[in-house]
C-alpha cells in the first residue's frame, strides 16, 4: 500500500467515525422524542365535544386550553400532521376554550380574566395547527394582546397590570409573529414590546425579571427568543451579542435547576374577582436547560460546543423510559409544559445537528489530519537536510586554503602587501643603520607571514 492509500484510507476512517457518532447522538435523542410523542398522545381525554389534554398527563382531570395548546404544539413539533384525529379535535378545544374577553385562561379563572401566558400558548398552538390571522379566532386573540400591553410596551401576566415582565413580553411576540399579525396596529404593538424587552437587559448582558433585577439563563432565553420574533431581529444585534456572551459564559457553571416565579394578584384586579381568588397566586415554572438550548442553537452556537453537549446531556438524564422529561425539584408529575418545552429544544438540536452533518466531519477531518499533515512535513525536512549532509563530498582543507591564497584578489593582496613592506623594512633599516643581510632577512619574514595571516583570518 502506498503513502497515498494509506492517508486516503485513515481519511475515510476518520469520516466515517465521525458520521457514526452523529447517527449514534441523533438516534438516542430522536428514540427520547418517539417514546414521547407515544405518551403523550396516549393520554388524550375524549370528550363529547371535544377531545385534548390535560395540563398534568398522569393526572385523569378534563382537558385544559393549557394542556391542549402544549401538547398539540409539542406534537406538531414531533412531525404529526395536521390532519391527525386528536390535533382535530384539540383545535375545536382550543377555540371553544377562548374567552369572552377574547384570551384563554385556566380553569377557575376562565369566567372572570384572561392569563397572557395562556393565551399566548393557545395563539402557539393554533399557528401550529394552521391557523393564523385573520381566522376570526386567532384575530380576538390578538387583539385581546393589544388591549393586554402596559402603557410601557411590556406585557405582564394579566392585562394592563403594569407589571410587564421578561417572560410574558417575550411570550407575547412570539404569539404576534407566529400568528402572522401583519395589520399597521399589530406591528406598532410589537415595535413598542420588542423596544421594551431590549431596554430590560441588564449590564451584564443577561436579563432577569425586568431591569435590574438579578439576570437568569432562563430570563435572557425568553428575551433572546422574544427579539427573535421581532419584525426586524438585526436591529437587536447588539443585544443578541451579549446575551450569547452571557449565556455561554454562565452557563458552564450555572446550576440547571427549575425554579417557580410566582406571581400574586395586584389588590385592584382581586377585588373584583370571587372571595375565593382573592388570595390566588399564578405560577410559572422556569426551565433552565430547556430554554437556554433554544436561546443557543437560535443564537447559532455549534451543536459541538461543550455547553450545548452539557444541555443535552442533561435533558437525556431527565428523561424516563416510555414517558417524558421530569422536572427536578417537582413532585413525580408529567408536566405538559415540560414536555413542549424539551420537545421544543431538542428537536431543534436535531435539526442543527443534520444540518451541521458534513461540516462536522470536516472540522474532525481538520483537527485530526492536520496536526499529522505538520508532523510529516517536519519528517521530511529533517530528511533532506540529512540527505544534503550525505550527498555533500568530503573538503580537502589544505587544498581549498592554497586554493584560496592563489586566488587573483588574494595574490593582488599579498603583493601589495610584500610591496609595501619591503619599503618599510627598508626605511626602518637606514633608520637603525641595519645592514643587507639583517635587511633581506626581515623582508622574507613579512613575505612569509603575509599568506600565514590571510589563511588564518579566513579559517576564523
Amino acid at each position: 500500500m502506498t503513502a497515498v492509500d494509506a492517508g486516503g484510507t485513515e481519511v475515510s476512517r476518520i469520516s466515517e467515525h465521525a458520521l457514526l457518532r452523529i447517527d449514534q447522538d441523533i438516534a438516542q435523542v430522536s428514540a427520547d422524542l418517539q417514546e414521547a410523542h407515544h405518551y403523550v398522545y396516549s393520554r388524550f381525554v375524549q370528550r363529547p365535544e371535544a377531545g385534548g389534554w390535560p395540563q398534568f398527563l398522569d393526572e385523569s382531570g378534563p382537558p385544559t386550553a393549557t394542556g391542549t395548546a402544549c401538547v398539540a404544539s409539542s406534537l406538531i413539533r414531533m412531525g404529526v400532521e395536521r390532519q391527525d384525529v386528536h390535533l382535530i379535535e384539540a383545535t375545536d378545544l382550543l377555540c371553544s376554550e377562548q374567552c369572552a374577553d377574547g384570551g384563554w385562561s385556566k380553569p377557575g379563572f376562565a369566567d372572570h380574566l384572561s392569563l397572557t401566558l395562556v393565551t399566548c400558548l393557545s395563539l402557539h398552538a393554533l399557528a401550529a395547527l394552521g391557523l393564523f390571522s385573520r381566522h376570526p379566532v386567532v384575530d380576538e386573540g390578538l387583539m385581546w394582546l393589544s388591549r393586554a400591553q402596559n402603557d410601557d410596551g411590556g406585557w405582564g401576566c394579566l392585562a394592563s397590570d403594569d407589571l410587564s415582565d421578561v417572560t410574558a413580553t417575550a411570550y407575547a411576540l412570539r404569539a404576534l409573529d407566529l400568528s402572522h399579525a401583519s395589520a399597521a396596529p399589530l406591528r406598532q404593538v410589537r415595535d413598542r414590546g420588542v423596544d421594551w424587552l431590549v431596554r430590560q437587559q441588564n449590564d451584564d448582558g443577561g436579563w432577569g425579571i425586568r431591569h435590574g433585577e438579578r439576570s437568569t439563563a432562563a430570563h435572557t432565553a425568553h428575551a433572546v427568543e422574544g427579539m427573535h420574533a421581532a419584525p426586524m431581529p438585526w436591529a437587536c444585534a447588539a443585544a443578541l451579542d451579549d446575551a450569547r456572551e452571557w449565556l455561554l459564559t454562565t452557563l458552564p457553571t450555572a446550576p440547571l435547576v427549575p425554579w417557580i416565579e410566582h406571581y400574586q394578584l395586584p389588590a385592584s384586579i382581586a377585588s373584583g374577582l370571587p372571595r375565593r381568588l382573592h388570595s390566588a397566586r399564578l405560577r410559572w415554572t422556569h426551565l433552565p436547560a430547556e430554554r437556554s438550548l433554544i436561546a443557543l442553537l437560535g443564537l447559532g452556537v455549534d451543536v459541538h460546543h461543550p455547553t450545548v453537549r452539557r444541555l443535552v446531556d442533561d435533558l437525556a438524564e431527565r428523561h424516563e423510559k416510555d414517558l417524558c422529561w421530569q422536572v427536578p425539584g417537582v413532585p413525580a408529575v408529567s408536566a405538559s409544559w415540560a414536555v413542549l418545552e424539551a420537545v421544543n429544544a431538542l428537536s431543534r438540536y436535531v435539526e442543527a445537528v443534520e444540518a451541521s452533518r458534513w461540516r462536522t466531519v470536516c472540522h474532525v477531518l481538520t483537527a485530526s489530519v492536520v496536526p499529522r499533515i505538520a508532523e510529516l512535513e517536519k519528517a521530511q525536512e529533517e530528511l533532506r537536510l540529512r540527505t544534503d549532509v550525505l550527498a555533500t563530498p568530503p573538503v580537502d582543507e589544505g587544498r581549498r586554503a592554497w586554493k584560496a591564497l592563489l586566488s587573483p584578489r588574494v595574490l593582488a593582496i599579498e603583493l601589495t602587501a610584500a610591496a609595501l613592506g619591503s619599503g618599510l623594512v627598508a626605511t626602518l633599516g637606514r633608520a637603525i643603520g641595519a645592514d643587507t643581510e639583517a635587511l633581506v632577512f626581515a623582508w622574507g619574514a613579512w613575505v612569509v607571514a603575509i599568506p600565514l595571516f590571510i589563511m588564518a583570518a579566513r579559517r576564523g
